[in-house]
């Protein structure tokens, strides 16, 4: 997983994912396509967030010297808070309304068991 997108170890990106869920930001179903993997999609309190992210990012880019402001992310935040929010949205309920879930592979049952 390190050399995934993420850049996180399994182990480390499970335990976030199931304190994610238990918080109700974040749902996790079976991929109908995949039955070796799961599907994450975030929850409206999730959602809800979102403003409070937008403004983070524009504090970071602006006060913070290590943020890459050429980044297509802080690049997209110039069109305004109301269009960012909407496109991200937009990208997570998906064009028929059910969202972009994001698709992680289940663990095998040593890793899972390595976390308790």
């Amino acid at each position: 997983m390190l050399g995934s997108e993420e850049g996180i170890s399994t182990n480390i990106l499970a335990d976030r994912l199931v304190r994610l869920e238990q918080r109700g930001l974040i749902t996790k179903s079976d991929d109908p396509g995949d039955k070796r993997q799961f599907r994450y999609s975030p929850t409206q309190k999730a959602l809800d967030l979102l403003p409070i992210i937008y403004e983070m990012g524009r504090w970071s880019a602006k006060y913070d010297p290590r943020t890459d402001a050429t980044n297509p992310f802080f690049q997209r935040m110039k069109a305004g808070k109301e269009g960012f929010i909407r496109e991200l949205v937009a990208r997570f309920n998906g064009p028929d309304g059910r969202g972009a879930a994001r698709r992680i592979p289940r663990l095998e049952r040593k890793q899972r068991r390595s976390m308790r």
